[in-house]
């Protein structure tokens, strides 16, 4: 045999070396001319956003209205935190990431060949991913018609956490078994770089950002509410029932995703005023009932029986309640995503609960506990104390009145009982009126008998601050509201003419957290027109 024909080993283990990494080396070069540079980047920015929007999607699911909720509950292993803020903020990346990369995919996507298990999960991922974006529009804004957001809640809940993350796993599945080879290539977004198309992304994300966080793109999609200037008006209901509201345009919206209602929803609609003093607001909303429970008793065979179906999170005694919540400060994140800045969940609330960096002035109506008495409680959402009862919100400073329940201090009977002619209002017996509880005095009533699960005063002091009248009539509660532009407190918003105030709102339908809502973020606006071109709107003084 020719010794010039023998390869010494080493050579030939050197050369077959040589040969291979030239082979995976080009075999990698074609990989990354495959996937388009732009593809590659995105890879990243799918992964981290699906498993972000899978999680904060399950959180929000859990804690919808019971009737939708599969759970009821937050998950115990979650933990605490902003998940709205969370799927929103995730959701900003993620839209134009799903969009760009499936233009990018569809377009290639005669390379894989025919209907193989890489091919089906990336449809499926895809088309779940797309799917959730697009019905997240109906999400969104609110505004549309009810059966259109119902069908985009349905396709959003299917194609989010059942279709896109099923294609995920199947698509992760394959990647770290038959298609390992295509891990790197895949996942290097700085190899052979294309400056040039990331304004395809950036553009899409700037999009994306508008629609997820609501700003108007054109002016009849402006939130905000105009407060024109009037003369003063008189310290009673009727000259305030009276005044030209049809003056300015009624700000109209809608909430969402709250127990009881139409289906969850309720449509708001708002107008202000305001005199050198006081602002002025008409609320309206709609709601099947009129709700003014708020745990009563009932007098049983057996003594006395206090109604309520789930004391921590009531949605069968209780009552109807609206909310207005206004930045005291600048607060960037709240004026771009709205109250998800304030909404926390936690497993140890069964709804979640508020908690703010920056304090946020809150007007609380409330059917049975203030609205008889003259006033929405003033309250403020500041800091986090997961210690307390409602771990953020505080109620302004008080100088006594105010409301109590109706609860002795065993539990078993109610600690007041109405005490003649008027005593009762609805949803609660007047403080004035009130007798303590005893024994024979509970005798006497006769079986059937119902009290009010609360007593009730004026109340005195800051927390009493904004005063109220309201009624019910035709499936729609109509609320007047008055407050000082300026009180000097601390914990309030003082209004200025000339200035745009953010602000957001909910409204509860016999339910004592599962309110409706929205991520819409207002604007009221305090014209600085004088009244002699406004009109008075208060020509005459009507007794109340």
């Amino acid at each position: 045999m020719d010794e010039e024909q023998i390869e010494p080993a080493p050579q030939r283990g050197l050369a077959e070396f040589i040969r291979r990494m030239a082979s995976l080396y080009m075999r990698e070069r074609a990989l990354h001319v495959a996937y388009h540079w732009l593809f590659r980047l995105l890879h990243w920015i799918l992964a981290a956003g699906i498993l972000v929007l899978v999680y904060s999607g399950a959180g929000i699911h859990s804690i919808a209205r019971p009737e939708w909720s599969l759970t009821g509950r937050y998950p115990e292993f979650f933990g605490e935190g902003r998940i709205f803020l969370w799927h929103l903020i995730a959701a900003v990346f993620f839209l134009p990431a799903a969009v760009v990369a499936s233009v990018l995919f569809f377009s290639r996507i005669r390379n894989i060949p025919g209907w193989s298990s890489r091919r089906f999960a990336s449809i499926a991922l895809l088309a779940g991913s797309l799917l959730s974006c697009i019905s997240a529009f109906g999400l969104v804004y609110t505004g549309v018609p009810s059966w259109l957001y119902q069908a985009s809640r349905l396709a959003h809940f299917t194609a989010g956490l059942i279709f896109a993350p099923l294609g995920f796993l199947m698509h992760l599945y394959l990647a770290l078994t038959k298609h390992r080879a295509l891990l790197i290539p895949t996942f290097t977004p700085f190899r052979q770089p294309r400056w040039k198309t990331m304004p395809v992304y950036l553009g899409a994300l700037g999009v994306s950002f508008l629609v997820v966080t609501q700003l108007p793109l054109r002016k009849d999609d402006s939130r905000e509410l105009s407060a024109k200037k009037i003369r003063n008006v008189p310290q009673n209901w009727a000259a305030v029932k009276n005044l030209d509201w049809d003056r300015g345009e009624a700000l109209e919206f809608t909430l969402v995703n709250g127990s009881g209602f139409n289906k969850g929803s309720s449509e708001v609609a708002l107008a202000a005023l305001y005199d050198d003093t006081d602002i002025y607001f008409k609320i309206t909303w709609t709601d099947p009932r009129e709700e003014r429970d708020y745990w009563p008793w009932v007098k049983t065979g057996d003594g006395w029986e206090r109604l309520a179906a789930q004391p921590k999170d009531e949605t069968v005694y209780y009552e109807d309640k609206f909310s207005l919540l206004f930045p005291k400060e600048r607060n960037k994140m709240f004026e771009t995503y709205g109250c998800a800045v304030k909404c926390h969940a936690d497993p140890k609330y069964r709804y979640g609960y508020s908690a703010a960096d920056k304090l946020i002035d809150l007007w609380h109506w409330k059917a049975s506990r203030t609205d008889p008495a003259g006033y929405a409680e003033d309250q403020y959402i500041l800091g986090q104390d997961l210690g307390r009862k409602d771990v953020g919100r505080f109620p302004d400073p008080d100088e006594g009145g105010g409301f109590i329940v109706n609860l002795s201090a065993d539990g078993k009977t109610p600690l007041y009982l109405p005490a003649g002619k008027g005593a009762e209002v609805p949803g609660a017996i007047l403080r004035s009126k009130a007798a303590p509880y005893t024994k024979e005095a509970g005798v006497r009533l006769p079986e059937g008998t119902r009290i009010p699960g609360l007593v009730i005063a004026p109340m005195k002091g800051d927390r009493g601050d904004v005063k109220c009248s309201s009624q019910y009539r035709n499936g729609k509660w109509t609320l007047f509201l008055r407050r000082k532009l300026n009180t000097g407190s601390k914990y309030d918003v003082a209004f200025v003419p000339g200035r745009s105030h953010p602000f957001a709102a909910a409204a509860f339908d016999h339910a004592a957290k599962r309110h409706a809502y929205n991520h819409q973020v207002y604007q009221l606006v305090l014209e600085s027109a004088p009244p002699a071109a406004q009109g008075s709107g208060t020509e005459r003084a009507v007794p109340d």
